[in-house]
């Protein structure tokens, strides 16, 4: 079945989502502040990471490939 004739979908004007006319759903206020910056782990104290224990999650599934890097 095509998505867009799932039965949730059926008042979608297709032809308008391609045209891209609807309105967004949520517009956020300005002045707020920007994910970027609120993300951004330079603005960290080392008091603040302290303890944090950071792990590494291997996938059972990796057990079958060998190492390898990205360089």
């Amino acid at each position: 079945m095509e998505v867009r004739e799932h039965p949730y979908f059926k008042g979608i004007d297709w032809h308008q989502v391609y045209l891209q006319k609807y309105p967004p759903p949520l517009i956020p206020p300005r002045g707020e502040v920007n994910a970027a910056d609120a993300f951004d782990i330079g603005s960290f104290d080392e008091e603040d990471t302290k303890g944090i224990k950071v792990t590494l999650f291997i996938s059972p599934a990796s057990a079958f490939m060998p190492p390898f890097t990205y360089n």
